[in-house]
């Protein structure tokens, strides 16, 4: 039995990160290895650093810290939580390489999630580890589904991402646009595989849910991201259209205040239970996409105004590019029978991939 040790952004307060983790784990352990998610996290998601770290140092940016508590205690007690309860993390926590080297996590094979792990934009800069630069010289090296969240690398990180990438073994990316940008800028080949929540099926992630409903009726339920009065506008033309009552699911306290029945930040498991009882959804978050593909919902989709690649990316692989919100044409149902044959063949693509990788090597 391979042992295989994830890197990736299992730490994040947010639902698509954790549950991209679970189902990596869960992965990999249909694959017969044995997994160990290493509890690596950025300086902002230390145990002092999520309460007190400020992304910006002026007063603003610390009297929103301060607003956000309430919001902050939520978060900390519902995710934390479903960490504890399902992610086999790593008995000790690393902030950097030198941590990791000291003591290390032993495995036969590392492996660097999915999820946005190599977007300088939203880590600061390149953070080197989940480039698995502090994974043993000889030691194989894979990535799964991982994604730059943009469509070009600046060219201040491309020699140190180059070197950090020709270590892998096999690269395998979320969006089709990071294998062209990794051939074309870099020279490097890699791989396009549907995210880790794409690669276990609709029963996988029923099982995690209690039968019961959330939330009783119909309803459409809205997962925005990112904060868009336009947004708004066009998710209570869309409810007056169908007469069926908005539902928000709110990813902050404060955001209770905005239209629709509120939902504040329910458990994990709650998260899908919440879409697989919708009758509509509407969003902006990638991972909302993929639930909704997995448990067969009819959903549209709002580009956020940055980093909306990897949304048009799946919709793309699914031949949904209609599910565009904006288009206002809202009477026409995804054929699940063709978006299931689409994602059969891509799990398979990736399965074959990823066995090839781990029973030979490549």
């Amino acid at each position: 039995m391979k042992r295989i040790a994830i890197i990736t952004l299992h730490a994040v307060k947010n639902y698509g990160s954790v549950l991209q983790t679970l189902a990596t784990q869960q992965y990999f352990l249909d694959l017969g290895c044995c997994v160990t998610v290493i509890d690596f996290r950025r300086k902002w998601e230390t145990k002092y650093g999520y309460w007190f770290y400020l992304y910006d140092k002026n007063i603003k940016s610390l009297i929103r810290n301060i607003i956000r508590i309430p919001t902050k205690l939520y978060q900390d007690r519902v995710f934390n939580r479903f960490i504890h309860s399902y992610i086999n993390v790593s008995k000790e926590s690393y902030c950097n390489s030198e941590e990791l080297r000291k003591k290390p996590v032993e495995a036969d094979v590392y492996c660097t999630g999915s999820d946005q792990v190599w977007n300088s934009g939203w880590n600061s800069g390149v953070i080197p580890e989940y480039f698995l630069s502090f994974a043993p010289q000889k030691s194989m090296k894979i990535s799964f589904a991982s994604s730059f969240g943009n469509s070009n690398i600046d060219e201040k990180e491309k020699k140190i991402i180059k070197t950090l990438l020709s270590n892998y073994n096999l690269i395998t990316v979320r969006e089709a646009q990071s294998v062209e940008m990794l051939k074309k800028e870099l020279g490097l080949e890699a791989y396009e595989i549907l995210d880790p929540t794409l690669q276990m099926n609709g029963d996988f992630w029923r099982s995690l849910c209690k039968e019961a409903r959330k939330v009783e009726g119909d309803y459409v339920l809205l997962i925005q991201l990112n904060r868009n009065v336009e947004f708004d506008k066009y998710a209570k033309s869309f409810c007056n259209q169908k007469g069926i009552r908005l539902v928000r699911l709110c990813l902050r306290v404060d955001q209770v205040v905005l239209p629709g029945k509120a939902v504040v930040i329910p458990e994990v498991n709650d998260y899908i239970r919440l879409i697989r009882d919708a009758t509509y959804v509407l969003t902006d978050s990638f991972h909302a996409v993929s639930f909704c593909l997995n448990l067969e919902k009819q959903f549209y989709v709002y580009y956020p105004n940055k980093y909306a690649e990897r949304l048009k990316s799946i919709l793309l692989i699914m031949e949904l590019t209609d599910r565009e919100l904006m288009n206002n044409d809202y009477d026409t149902n995804i054929d699940y029978k063709k978006v299931n044959k689409i994602l059969m063949k891509k799990r398979k693509l990736a399965k074959d991939l990823m066995l090839k990788v781990l029973d030979k090597g490549i």
